[in-house]
Order: C-alpha cells, then sequence, then structure tokens
C-alpha cells in the first residue's frame, strides 16, 4: 500500500501567484501539450506560464488600448510628474487618470468647436491678432491683444463667442498662453 504525505499545496505556492481551477481533461491536454517540442519552440517550459499567457491574451481582448509614441508618452508622463500635486486636488490621482482627464477636456474642446466652427472660421493669425470669419453675422472680425488680454474689435468685448473660439485654436492657444493671456471669467 502506498503511503501518501499531506502536503500543504498553499506553502507551495510563490506569493505573487495564486491558484485556479482548471477543467480535468483540459489539465490533461495542457501536461501533454507542455512536454512536446511545440511547446518548447514556441517558448513555453511550464503550465503556469502558459495559462499567464493565455490569461493576458484574453485579457488584452477586452481591455481597450491606445499605442502613441513614446515620446508622447514620455512628454504626458513628465507634465503629469510636474502637477501631480495640484491634478489630485481635481481627483486625478494616477497617470491613467490623467490621460483620461486630458482626453475627456480635448472632447469638451472639440464639442465646443463642432458646435461654433460652422459659424466661426479661421482666415489668419499673427503674433498679436487673428482674424475670423463670422458666417452668422457674414462679417470679419478682428480680435487683437489689447492691455494684456483678448479684445473683439467686432463686438467690442473682451469676452464674445469670438474670443472663446480663438481658445480652440492649437496654433493660437499657444500664442495667448505663452503672452500669459487667460480665459476670461
Amino acid at each position: 500500500m502506498a503511503k501518501f504525505e499531506k502536503r500543504d499545496v498553499k506553502a507551495e505556492i510563490a506569493p505573487s501567484q495564486k491558484p485556479i481551477k482548471v477543467d480535468a481533461g483540459m489539465w490533461v491536454e495542457l501536461e501533454r501539450w507542455i512536454s512536446t517540442e511545440q511547446a518548447k519552440k514556441a517558448g513555453f517550459h511550464s503550465k503556469a506560464q502558459f495559462v499567464t499567457e493565455a490569461i493576458r491574451e484574453k485579457l488584452e481582448q477586452f481591455q481597450p488600448r491606445i499605442n502613441v509614441s513614446e515620446s508622447n508618452f514620455n512628454e504626458f508622463h513628465e507634465i503629469y510628474e510636474k502637477n501631480k500635486i495640484n491634478l489630485s486636488k481635481k481627483g486625478v490621482n494616477s497617470f491613467s487618470g490623467y490621460v483620461t482627464y486630458r482626453l475627456e477636456e480635448m472632447m469638451q474642446k472639440d464639442k465646443t468647436f463642432a458646435r461654433y466652427a460652422p459659424k466661426i472660421e479661421k482666415i489668419s493669425v499673427d503674433d498679436d491678432r487673428v482674424i475670423l470669419k463670422d458666417n452668422m453675422k457674414n462679417r470679419i472680425a478682428e480680435v487683437v491683444i489689447q492691455k494684456e488680454e483678448l479684445f473683439c474689435r467686432l463686438c467690442k468685448e473682451n469676452d464674445c463667442v469670438h474670443v472663446g473660439f480663438l481658445f480652440s485654436l492649437p496654433e493660437v492657444y499657444e500664442i495667448i498662453s505663452t503672452k500669459g493671456i487667460k480665459y476670461p471669467k
């Protein structure tokens, strides 16, 4: 009669691993296959390695991913790290949360742009002024920097739809932000 030892299976599992139950027939097939040349050529040397890879592949099918260039990733990550404290005050507590926050911010700008774009068109951008065509009024609007703020000469205001439109144009936004001009409240 064979003598069986009582083993503590939990003690044999590495702290970073968790046990899972697999159908017995599937386990037998995996044991058979893992010992083949095909498995070795594919780079699999253990059942755990194979199961981990299979789970990873399956999860990737269900998890949305966006591929970005390394330089874009690094730039976003650098900005996140520099602004971590202020971002946490806004409820942004992780790098992926920061990327989501920025995407939502850009989508909001896109919605604003889509609403006004058919009505307003950019004609030209200079260092201190932007010329717009207002299709609703069928007029040309000139927005200039005046006393460190934007001023629309058509509306004679510093907080009109033309001034707001400028903040949705990336090339104009760059000029505005380098001059320290903020969106009017």
